[in-house]
């Protein structure tokens, strides 16, 4: 796979790196590669997850990512605890757009 960063580990790059792959997977026609490149991008995203676990924006590209992701692929087990951490620490993030989305994907998916 070409999508790889592997010699940047900064948690945010690595989390939208994630959020990439799972939905560059929706347009690969190989059925095998689509599932291939969606786990990818699943295990990019957890591993943000782990490196950094209270980045609110790391959070919110997991909690985007399991709300949108198709239910027979089993990602939606940290819809909740993202919700809550989003909620508790969503007023760190300076970034106006980045607040805005976040409140709208709260609203729409509650």
């Amino acid at each position: 796979m070409i999508y790889k960063l592997r010699n940047d580990r900064e948690p945010i790059r690595i989390a939208y790196l994630g959020a990439f792959q799972t939905i560059w997977a929706k347009h690969t026609l190989n059925p095998f590669e689509k599932l291939k490149t969606f786990k990818e991008g699943k295990a990019n995203i957890e591993e943000s997850v782990a490196q950094s676990p209270s980045d609110t924006e790391i959070r919110f590209i997991r909690l985007s990512v399991q709300l949108n992701a198709p239910k027979f692929l089993g990602y939606s087990n940290n819809i909740e605890e993202d919700k809550k951490i989003i909620r508790y620490s969503g007023s760190d993030i300076k970034s106006e757009t980045l607040q805005k989305m976040i409140k709208e994907c709260l609203k729409s998916k509650e």
